[in-house]
């Protein structure tokens, strides 16, 4: 089983860049805008047709690079509230999203699994949110809609 997500790291790895359904970060551990990525990410694995998106720690995001992280989500707290429930609640629908730590050769990569938005676009603190460009940080357009999301997320399934 270890060798599968090594091969699935590895592979995610050899994108020319981050996309829509892809973002690397080395530790950047900030709740709140995981709670965005999830969204963001989850919402345009839908759009794109894929069945997951992945959020991938300890990799370097200009050469992919696996570098190793620090960031452990299973030790993270906010406030008083375990991370991953906490996380959990932000989004609506909820989504079976999965932290996976696998043991690269390179160092430890975290490897956060999306799955696709089905019923409804994902909404992180009721907030609508779509990856629009390679990141979701602030000053690069990531589109938000308060309430009902736009009319572009009616897709059908595949």
């Amino acid at each position: 089983m270890r060798e599968r997500y090594i091969a699935l790291v590895d592979d995610l790895r050899s994108s020319v860049s981050e996309h829509s359904c892809l973002e690397f970060k080395k530790d950047n551990i900030k709740p709140q805008l995981i709670g965005k990525l999830c969204s963001a990410l989850s919402n345009a694995a839908r759009i794109e047709g894929q069945d997951f998106a992945y959020v991938l720690w300890g990799i370097n995001d200009t050469d992919h690079i696996v570098t190793g992280t620090r960031f452990d989500p299973d030790t993270i707290k906010v406030g008083n509230q375990v991370f991953q429930l906490w996380l959990a609640q932000m989004l609506k629908p909820s989504i079976p999203f999965l932290f996976r730590p696998v043991d690269h050769p390179d160092g430890t990569v975290i490897m956060l699994e999306i799955p696709a938005a089905t019923s409804a676009p994902v909404l992180s603190k009721g907030i609508f949110i779509l990856k629009a460009q390679c990141s979701v940080r602030p000053g690069l357009p990531v589109r938000s809609y308060p309430g009902a999301p736009p009319p572009l997320f009616v897709i059908p399934m595949r």
